[in-house]
């Protein structure tokens, strides 16, 4: 399997609370305190705790290809000598250039994908939430229990095999926005790639050949 590599943004839940704006960050424990003091107003009617969390998916896919110039060398080696090398000169080492090779290098575009998990719930759910750990032990966890990593991994897959039709790929899946973040990369730079596993390098080709001048 390709791997994937994502970032977990969490937004934090609200209650439908008169006591404090939309806007205060509060903790789990807090918010679990405050959602418990509304729902046993007698006057208010219950309220209910809306989760809502997100997954970034950055990954790779081919853009086309590239030539690139691959240096070559050569290294002439010489030493002359007598009587079975009993005298000898010291050995000269003389680099020379050859020709040049054009090499095809692929090149890759770097794509992210979201994917958004949403719940609604009563104040019970903040128990659940902080029992777990966080929220984002949460989110993950219900991620991997409605199979949305499994089928946001497969939709990447698709997508990093056809990227033309990503649109269509996408549509009634779990990602509900990709897009090219601008990056791109050849395998002369390496890929830092993540999902499609497919960086190459590049490295130039010696031809190292010696040779050896001798005197009698």
């Amino acid at each position: 399997m390709k791997r994937l590599i994502g970032t977990l943004g969490v937004a934090l839940m609200t209650c439908s609370l008169p006591s404090f704006a939309k806007t205060s960050v509060v903790g789990v424990e807090e918010l679990k305190d405050l959602c418990a003091k509304h729902n046993s107003h007698e006057q208010i009617k219950a309220g209910q705790v809306l989760f809502k969390c997100s997954k970034v998916t950055e990954f790779w896919t081919e853009a086309g290809k590239t030539d690139v110039n691959l240096k070559n060398s050569a290294n002439l080696s010489v030493q002359a000598h007598i009587k079975g090398q009993q005298y000898s000169t010291n050995w000269w080492n003389i680099p020379y250039s050859v020709g040049d090779q054009v090499g095809e290098c692929l090149e890759f575009e770097q794509w992210k994908a979201t994917t958004f998990y949403s719940e609604v719930a009563s104040c019970d759910l903040l128990e659940k939430i902080n029992n777990l750990g966080t929220e984002v032990d949460y989110c993950e966890a219900k991620m991997d229990e409605e199979g949305l990593n499994q089928e946001t991994i497969e939709t990447i897959n698709r997508v990093i095999e056809n990227p033309e039709n990503y649109a269509e790929i996408i549509e009634g899946t779990p990602v509900s926005d990709i897009e090219k973040t601008g990056a791109k990369r050849t395998c002369a730079q390496g890929c830092e790639s993540v999902s499609s596993e497919s960086s190459e390098s590049c490295t130039s080709v010696s031809s190292e050949s010696t040779e050896s001048c001798t005197s009698l």
